[in-house]
């Protein structure tokens, strides 16, 4: 496993799935997701095999493809589409990024120490 990342976001979420996750043959694909949720559990940390998508919470659920996601629950719902964007504009993305990468390395050198892949 060589480790690659590349970020995701609703801007450039079908390129990724389209022209860099085809560069890899048979990748092993974890995605992070910093997320709000309807249940008032921020910080909580949910782990899950397989798809889900990403945007919900303002309306444009992207399905993304993976074969573990790790959602990062950073705030509510809101009552709207901009109280929803207001509130994960507030969050910093190099703090999301970071936690992404960290999560990561750590799940990749399991995988890499146990040979799954």
């Amino acid at each position: 496993m060589d480790g690659t990342k590349k970020c995701l976001d609703m801007k450039n979420a079908g390129y990724v799935f389209e022209k860099e996750i085809k560069r890899y043959v048979s990748p092993f694909i974890i995605a992070v997701d910093a997320a709000l949720s309807e249940k008032n559990v921020k910080e909580s940390v949910f782990i899950g095999k397989g798809d889900f998508n990403i945007g919900s919470s303002l309306g444009r659920g992207i399905e993304c493809k993976s074969h573990i996601y790790v959602k990062g629950i950073v705030g509510k719902v809101g009552n709207s589409f901009d109280e929803n964007k207001y509130i994960l504009k507030n969050v910093r993305r190099d703090f999301v990024t970071d936690l992404a990468n960290q999560v990561t390395d750590k799940i990749c050198n399991i995988v890499d120490e146990i040979k799954i892949v």
